[in-house]
């Protein structure tokens, strides 16, 4: 059974992924949103909840070789099944991850 992690992460509006130098920009730091997030060996996943109705969020995944995107989703989705995900199975594996919200 692969070993699945899961947890709740409160993102700010300027994250930055110290392994790659990655910045992302956003959401004022007084305004949070509340986001889970999931991941395995090679793929990150995140969901962020109805804080804050028109933004925008994504999954960003340091890779052992590069980096991985997932697409843009809506925060605004009451049901919390809006997942991105990022992927780095051609990348060497996952070795960590954030969130983007914009």
């Amino acid at each position: 059974m692969r070993n699945v992690k899961r947890r709740t992460a409160t993102v700010i509006s300027t994250l930055a992924l110290a392994t790659s130098g990655l910045l992302a920009t956003g959401t004022p730091a007084a305004h949070a949103v509340t986001c889970n997030v999931w991941s395995d060996r090679n793929t990150y996943g995140a969901t962020c909840g109805n804080d804050f109705a028109g933004k925008l969020f994504r999954a960003v995944a340091t890779c052992r070789n590069g980096a991985a995107y997932g697409p843009w989703k809506s925060a605004s989705d009451p049901t919390g099944r809006n997942w991105s995900y990022a992927y780095c199975a051609n990348k060497g594996g996952l070795k960590s991850g954030d969130i983007q919200v914009n």
